[in-house]
């Protein structure tokens, strides 16, 4: 009955991405569209919209702004994340990987880790800035983008951001999977290199 009420045309088939005007895809409206899938409800600070605004034009490979952008919205497979989905279940530990101290949240994992703060105490004093540790991401991020005093070097330090991020998700990693325990110098010096590598 559904068909039969639909009219055929001659013309050729064709894809047409709705989201747009004129039928063609673009990756900024396919953004826009799963932002509003995925954090429909999500009040988003000034500060937020600001990091996911910039986040998405890094020149970070998209595997990096995917993952930061899910660092932003706790949305990363942290041990607490893992075990509030029932993927971890007692008696398997929430305790961070890293420390071995404190249950393992986003945000310790990423910025309050005695590991992870000696990787972006390291950071800071390479930049020759004092840094205190703050309270989540989005704030790191709005202190390195108001060190940067051109347009070239906020790029630079807002990638930065991106690439210390990932660097201590992988030492993360490494250290779980494949029983690899780098040092805070170690996940220094990468994070200079790709950083060099991905400007």
């Amino acid at each position: 009955e559904v068909i039969r009420g639909a009219s055929l045309l001659a013309d050729e088939d064709r894809w047409i991405w709705v989201e747009e005007g004129d039928g063609m895809f673009s990756v900024k409206s396919c953004y826009n569209l799963l932002s509003r899938l995925v954090t429909p409800n999500l009040p988003l600070s000034g500060l937020d919209s600001f990091v996911f605004n910039y986040i998405w034009k890094s020149s970070a490979p998209s595997k990096v702004c995917a993952f930061t952008w899910q660092a932003i919205l706790d949305k990363i497979p942290s041990r607490i994340n893992l075990s509030r989905h029932g993927v971890i279940k007692p008696p398997e530990s929430k305790v961070c990987v890293l420390c071995r101290r404190v249950d393992e949240s986003s945000h310790h994992l990423l910025l309050h880790c005695n590991f992870a703060s000696g990787v972006w105490y390291a950071i800071f004093n390479w930049l020759g800035v004092v840094y205190i540790s703050p309270p989540n991401l989005s704030i790191t991020f709005a202190s390195m983008a108001g060190m940067g005093d051109s347009k070239r070097r906020k790029k630079g330090l807002l990638l930065l951001w991106q690439v210390v991020l990932w660097s201590i998700w992988r030492a993360c990693n490494d250290r779980l999977f494949n029983n690899i325990e780098a040092s805070v110098n170690e996940v220094v010096d990468s994070v200079k290199h790709l950083a060099w590598k991905w400007y």
